[in-house]
């Protein structure tokens, strides 16, 4: 390799979502002068760990939409719960006092 990437290292190096990733990538592919094929293995456990990392938090968005859900039965009203990290929000909606005292009712007793 002559300082410059073939069409198979750069296939390899795109499959790298995080582009300082993908270059840092590119720079010891050519520094190095790796082949193509272990230039796909080091993408390939680039590419690993970066959806190893997303998994948790698709896993909490299931997680407090099936929370959601669950409140939305128990209280019989639409509920909305907001994550932002470490803080959050959860709404209930009512549409009447009577509907709020029933709400409230229903918290108490739990």
């Amino acid at each position: 390799m002559s300082g410059r990437l073939s069409e198979g290292h750069a296939r390899a190096i795109l499959m790298v979502e995080e582009i300082d990733k993908m270059l840092a990538l590119r720079d010891e592919v050519v520094q190095k002068k790796i082949s193509v094929r272990e230039t796909e293995k080091l993408a390939g456990e680039l590419s690993t760990a970066q959806k190893s990392k997303a998994k948790p938090a698709a896993s909490k968005a299931v997680e407090l939409r099936s929370l959601e859900n669950k409140l939305t039965d128990i209280l019989g009203t639409k509920v909305v719960i907001s994550d932002k990290g470490n803080k959050g929000r959860i709404q209930i909606e009512y549409y009447s006092l009577e509907d709020f005292e029933r709400i409230r009712e229903i918290l108490e007793k739990n």
